[in-house]
């Protein structure tokens, strides 16, 4: 028996292999991402790892740029500054902001 601390990541994906190992004995062919599809709808927390969730969180404010790779950002009103790599930066052009950054 395998337990994950969030009842999904680990054994989420131990439960992924062992149907898509099930599927390919009869089938020979199993598309995985549909697999995790399936099971995910059945559990949220399976697999929220492999690109089904959001890949994006935000927009945050960024407060100073600490040199060409490293960034401070605000990711809320009550939240400490985070120092980020920009590989980790994706800008924001919408035009809707959170609430805690027009104060």
């Amino acid at each position: 028996m395998y337990l994950s601390r969030n009842g999904g990541d680990r054994s989420g994906l131990l439960c992924v292999v062992s149907v898509v190992l099930e599927r390919l004995k009869v089938e020979q062919d199993v598309a995985i991402t549909h697999v995790i599809k399936v099971l995910r709808s059945c559990r949220e927390l399976y697999i929220s790892t492999l690109g089904l969730s959001k890949k994006w969180l935000g927009p945050y404010q960024v407060i100073k740029k600490v040199d060409d790779l490293i960034y401070v950002i605000k990711t809320g009103l009550s939240k400490l500054p985070n120092a980020v790599h920009v590989d980790r930066l994706l800008p924001y052009n919408g035009s809707k902001k959170s609430r805690w950054m027009t104060n």
